[in-house]
C-alpha cells in the first residue's frame, strides 16, 4: 500500500505570497494521480492555517494507523525556515512571535510518518530556507537532514535548495517543481527510479550558483518512482499547459517575458538613499526593542553602534571566511594579514609583516576580516547588558553586517565577561558566529531579524540564570 500527502501553501498573512505554489501543488497531486501507484493521495492547499493543517495531517496519519505501507511521499512547497538546528514550514498564519505553533517543525512531521512505518519514505521539499546559518558549521542543515534520514527504513529526502540560499519560482512554477516534473516527462525508458529523478534534477541545476539542491538518501538507488508511458507524458504536458492556461484567466497572471521579468527583479535593488534608510530603521528597532522584565530588572542595557570593527578585531576573521567562501555581492572586501611561512626561522617569523624584507615567498596571507566598502552610519552594533548585582556576569551582543543593492547579512554572537579582580572582567567568547540574511526593501523581514537577534541575546542572558536559580530552589523545596 502507498499513500502521498501534498502540502501547497501560497497564502501568507505575514510574509509574501507565493503565487507559484498553488500550481506546484496541482502540478504534483496530477503526476501522483497519473502513477496509478497510490491507494490515497491527500492534498493540502486551502486554508493552509497551522491548526488546520495539523489537525489534517493528524486525522490522515491516525485513519491509517496499522496498515502496512511500502511507501509514503511528502510533497511541500511554499515559504520554509530552518532555525536552531530545526527545519521548520512556514503556514499561512505564519507569527514569529508565536512561531512553532504557526509553523509546523520537520521533527513533528517526521512524528506523523514514523507511526505510519512505511518501508521507504520520501519527502520532495520545494522551499526557500535561508534561515540562520552557523559560520563554524555551514553544513548544520545538510547534518540535521542526514541525522533525521536515521528514523527511517530507507529514505529519499529532496531538498529544493541548500539552508544559506533561497528557491526561486517565476510567477506561477517553481523551479525545481518543474524540473521533477520534467525529470518524468522526458525520460526516454519505461520504469523511473528516484535515482533517475536526481540526477535529472541535479544535472538542470548544474549551473546554477544561486539555488543548489539537496539529495540525502538512505536506499538502494533500485526503488521505482513510477512506470512511463507516452499517456502520462502526454498527460502531465497537457495538464501543465491547461493550469498554465488556467491560471492565467482566473489570476490575471502571464508568463513574463525576459525584460519583464528583468524589469520586476529590478524591484528589489536599493539606491544608496534607500539603503541608509533601512539601516536608520535598524538602529531605531535596536533602541526601541523591549526586553524581559527580567532584564529590566537585573541589567542596565547600553547601546553603542560604532564606526568601525575594532572591538571584534580578535573574531571577525570566520566573517572573512564565510565571505571568501560564499559568492556574493556585498559592498565588501576580506582583509588579510601577514604570517611567516612554516620553518621560518625565528627572526623571519617575529618580522613576517616586512614582506618587503624577506620576500612573499617567506610569509603567507592569512584572513584577518572583512571591511565595508561604502560609507555608512556605523559598521557595529554592541549592546552590553551591564549587571545591577554582584553575582551576576555582564552579557554582551554584537552584531556585524555586510550588504549588497538587495540583500543585508547580519552576523552575531553572544558572549559573557566574568569579574576576575574586584574591577576587572575576563572576556568569555561563548557563542559561535550566527547569520541571517534578509531582503533590504523588506521592511518587516528586516524588523524581525533585529527582533529575532535580540530576542535569543534575550534568553542567552535569563536561561543560565533560570535553570540556576529557579530550578534550585524547586529543586532544594522537593
Amino acid at each position: 500500500m502507498n499513500i502521498a500527502i501534498v502540502l501547497a501553501v501560497s497564502e501568507y498573512q505575514g510574509t509574501s505570497c507565493l503565487p507559484g505554489c498553488v500550481l506546484d501543488g496541482q502540478l504534483m497531486k496530477s503526476l501522483l494521480d497519473a502513477t496509478g501507484k497510490y491507494n490515497e493521495i491527500l492534498l493540502i492547499n486551502q486554508e493552509t492555517f497551522s491548526i488546520k493543517v495539523k489537525d489534517k495531517l493528524s486525522d490522515f496519519i491516525s485513519k491509517n494507523q496499522g496498515e502496512v505501507f511500502d511507501e509514503v511521499f511528502f510533497y511541500y512547497t511554499g515559504h520554509g525556515d530552518f532555525r536552531e538546528n530545526e527545519f521548520y514550514y512556514i503556514l499561512t498564519d505564519f507569527d514569529r512571535s508565536n512561531y512553532r505553533q504557526t509553523t509546523l517543525a520537520n521533527s513533528e512531521l517526521d512524528n506523523f510518518l514514523r507511526q505510519l512505518n512505511p518501508e521507504l519514505i520520501v519527502k520532495v521539499i520545494d522551499a526557500c530556507h535561508s534561515g540562520v546559518t552557523y559560520i563554524k558549521d555551514n553544513d548544520v542543515f545538510s547534518k540535521h537532514i542526514i541525522e533525521t534520514k536515521q528514523q527511517f527504513k530507507h529514505c529519499y529526502f529532496m531538498f529544493s535548495s541548500m539552508n544559506n540560499q533561497s528557491s526561486y519560482q517565476s510567477n506561477v512554477i517553481s523551479h525545481f517543481t518543474k524540473s521533477f516534473i520534467d525529470a518524468v516527462a522526458s525520460y526516454p525508458s519505461t520504469e523511473i527510479r528516484y535515482k533517475h529523478i536526481i540526477d535529472s534534477i541535479s544535472d538542470d541545476f548544474d549551473t546554477n550558483a544561486l539555488q543548489k539542491p539537496l539529495f540525502v538518501t538512505q536506499a538502494g538507488f533500485t526503488e521505482v518512482f513510477c512506470s512511463v508511458n507516452q499517456k502520462m507524458k502526454d498527460l502531465l504536458l497537457g495538464q501543465m499547459g491547461s493550469l498554465l492556461e488556467s491560471k492565467s484567466e482566473d489570476d490575471g497572471l502571464k508568463i513574463l517575458t525576459l525584460v519583464e521579468l528583468i524589469k520586476q527583479d529590478s524591484q528589489k535593488y536599493c539606491s544608496r538613499e534607500e539603503a541608509l534608510k533601512t539601516l536608520e530603521s535598524i538602529e531605531a528597532s535596536v533602541r526601541s526593542y523591549i526586553y524581559s522584565p527580567e532584564i529590566s530588572d537585573l541589567y542596565d542595557i547600553q547601546i553603542e553602534f560604532e564606526s568601525d570593527n575594532k572591538s571584534i578585531s580578535e573574531h571577525d576573521d570566520s566573517i572573512g571566511k564565510w565571505l571568501k567562501e560564499n559568492n556574493n555581492d556585498y559592498f565588501s572586501k576580506v582583509t588579510y594579514r601577514r604570517e611567516a611561512a612554516s620553518g621560518s626561522s625565528p627572526i623571519i617569523q617575529a618580522m613576517a609583516s616586512l614582506s618587503y624584507l624577506y620576500g612573499d615567498d617567506k610569509v603567507k596571507y592569512v584572513i584577518s576580516g572583512f571591511e565595508l566598502t561604502v560609507d555608512v552610519p556605523f559598521k557595529l552594533i554592541k549592546i552590553d547588558a551591564h549587571p545591577k548585582y554582584p553575582n551576576l556576569d555582564w552579557q554582551e551582543c554584537k552584531i556585524a553586517f555586510v550588504f549588497s543593492q538587495v540583500n543585508i547579512r547580519f552576523f552575531y554572537f553572544y558572549s559573557n565577561f566574568k569579574l576576575s579582580t574586584w574591577d576587572q572582567y575576563t572576556h568569555n567568547f561563548s557563542s559561535d558566529w550566527q547569520t541571517i540574511e534578509v531582503e533590504m526593501k523588506d521592511s518587516e523581514r528586516v524588523e524581525g531579524a533585529i527582533s529575532g537577534i535580540l530576542s535569543k541575546f534575550d534568553s542567552f542572558v535569563l536561561d543560565p540564570l533560570r535553570a540556576k536559580y529557579i530550578l534550585t530552589v524547586d529543586s532544594r523545596s522537593s
